[in-house]
C-alpha cells in the first residue's frame, strides 16, 4: 500500500460557462459547478478519509471551490483508488440530476417533461467529469507534475456516452439554447408550451 495524490475536475467548464446568454446564468452555472465540486470533497474526506489538499480550507467552509480539486489518499491500494475515483464521479452525476430534476418540476409548464426518459438520460450524461490519481512514491512534487499532465492529457481525450436512443416520434433538430445538442424537445413538445 502505497500513498496517492486523485485530481478530480469537471471538463467542459468553457463551453459551459460561454452558453450563459446572461450574467446571471454565468453566475448559476459556476455556483453549481463550485457546489458540486465541494461536494465530491466532502465525500471523499468523510467517506474515505481523503485528505483534502486544493483548495485548502481546514473548516471546510469554503465560499467557492475550483472545478478542478486535488485530494491524497493514505496507504491505498490501486482498487480502492479507482472505487473512490468512481464514487466521486457517481456522487457528482447524482448531485447533478437531482439539481436538474428539481428545477424541472418547479415549472409548471413542463409537466409532460417529468416522464422523458431521453431528458433524463441527457441530464446523467451532459456534466463531463474527469479524475486521475497517481502514486507518491516519495516524491510528492514529481507526482503532482505528472498528475497534472495526466489530467489534462485525460480532460483533452474527452470520451462521453453515446446519445440515448431518440423516441421514434422525436425528430433530430437542434437544442434552440445553445444550438449543439439534440434537443430535449420535440414540435409536439412546443405547441403544448405555446
Amino acid at each position: 500500500m502505497t500513498d496517492w495524490i486523485l485530481k478530480f475536475g469537471f471538463g467542459g467548464v468553457q463551453e459551459f460557462i460561454s452558453q450563459s446568454r446572461k450574467t446571471r446564468d454565468l453566475a448559476a452555472g459556476s455556483r453549481i459547478i463550485s457546489e458540486l465540486a465541494r461536494e465530491a470533497l466532502l465525500f471523499s474526506n468523510n467517506r474515505y478519509g481523503a485528505e483534502i489538499i486544493l483548495p485548502y480550507d481546514p473548516a471546510k467552509e469554503w465560499k467557492a471551490c475550483s472545478h478542478q480539486v486535488l485530494i491524497r489518499l493514505q496507504s491505498a491500494v490501486e482498487k480502492s483508488v479507482i472505487e473512490i475515483g468512481e464514487a466521486m464521479k457517481e456522487e457528482v452525476r447524482s448531485g447533478w440530476y437531482d439539481r436538474a430534476v428539481t428545477s424541472l418540476n418547479t415549472i409548471k409548464k413542463l409537466p409532460f417533461l417529468a416522464d422523458n426518459s431521453f431528458l433524463k438520460s441527457e441530464i446523467r450524461n451532459s456534466l463531463e467529469t474527469y479524475w486521475v490519481a497517481v502514486p507518491i512514491e516519495g516524491d510528492y512534487e514529481k507526482a503532482r507534475k505528472r498528475i497534472q499532465e495526466l489530467f489534462e492529457d485525460r480532460r483533452n481525450t474527452r470520451t462521453f456516452s453515446q446519445w440515448a436512443n431518440l423516441p421514434a416520434s422525436k425528430e433530430t433538430w437542434t437544442c434552440l439554447q445553445c444550438g449543439s445538442r439534440v434537443s430535449i424537445l420535440d414540435k409536439n413538445d412546443l405547441d403544448r408550451l405555446s
